[in-house]
């Protein structure tokens, strides 16, 4: 038997060694070649990305339904857009229609909006609120990481916020 955080743990070690496997096979010595000044950076993106996703994930999983966690989760690109706005992405009229209409969908299914009104009596509240903060995590790295992702690409920089998440 194997509690999620340890199993989390041997995920991201092995997936880190296999993207460093690969890295060193495509890109040799440029896999290692990183700023020392991006290392805080990717350490932070790797706490909200890898770390706090999974603990507030695994945390709030003990305490609500699976469809309240995978609805509640569906929620990334609404977090996204919105915080998107901070780093200056125009969002079009028809993306906030899009994600309104389905954030009112998951209240909806998650039984917060009924057709009586708004009811927060869900036995799940605080298995909910942890699977909110999950969403909100990988919302922050989302958008914290579009710029080491365009200095670094995507490949390298999962690597190393893999890495770092697993440590």
């Amino acid at each position: 038997e194997i509690d999620p955080v340890s199993l989390s743990v041997i995920r991201f070690f092995i997936g880190s060694l296999c993207l460093f496997a690969i890295g060193f096979f495509l890109l040799k010595k440029r896999m290692l070649v990183m700023e020392f000044k991006d290392v805080p950076y990717l350490f932070l993106i790797s706490a909200l990305g890898i770390t706090g996703m999974s603990l507030f994930l695994f945390i709030g999983q003990k305490h609500t339904t699976a469809t309240n966690s995978s609805l509640i989760m569906q929620l990334n690109p609404f977090f996204i857009m919105v915080l998107s706005v901070f780093i200056g992405e125009k969002i079009s009229r028809r993306k906030v229609a899009g994600l309104i209409l389905s954030f009112i969908g998951c209240l909806f299914v998650i039984e917060i909006l009924t057709v009586n009104g708004l009811s927060i009596t869900s036995t799940n509240n605080e298995g909910d609120i942890f699977i909110l903060l999950s969403a909100l995590c990988w919302a922050i790295y989302s958008i914290l990481s579009k710029n080491i992702v365009k200095k670094y690409g995507s490949f390298k920089t999962m690597a190393w916020v893999m890495f770092f998440g697993f440590l």
